[in-house]
């Protein structure tokens, strides 16, 4: 929550907008550890965890390719855990990896249409 805290204050908060964003950063950081620790891959908090932290490395931050790293990260982990126990899957660890494989998907669509179009823009000028 601290994260998303201060990734919220960087929209609104221009003036300390670098220091939000870097406090975001660290907060996100030290939770993703303690979920990697403390939860399962397929667990939805560890799941938003991980697309909250890969929004603000791609939106705030404008590095993407960590962004994306985060997110297919969070993803292989819970492919991982879901071949794992294969044979004992609800249909909440199933909708859980279909929302997060549906989110990453969207980001990454979002940074290609990104690149494209700075691609684009500089072979305009």
């Amino acid at each position: 929550m601290v994260a998303d805290h201060f990734r919220y204050l960087v929209q609104y908060d221009d003036i300390n907008r670098e220091e939000h964003a870097h406090k975001s950063r660290i907060a996100y950081q030290e939770a993703l550890g303690i979920a990697k620790d403390k939860m399962q891959p397929t667990h939805p908090i560890r799941l938003g965890l991980a697309l909250n932290a890969s929004a603000l490395n791609f939106d705030v931050l404008n590095l993407p390719k960590e962004a994306n790293e985060i997110a297919q990260s969070a993803l292989d982990s819970a492919h991982r855990e879901l071949e794992k126990m294969k044979s004992s899957l609800d249909s909440y660890d199933i909708s859980n990896l279909k929302r997060a494989r549906t989110l990453y998907d969207l980001l990454k669509s979002t940074h290609e249409q990104r690149v494209d179009g700075k691609e684009g823009e500089e072979a305009d000028n």
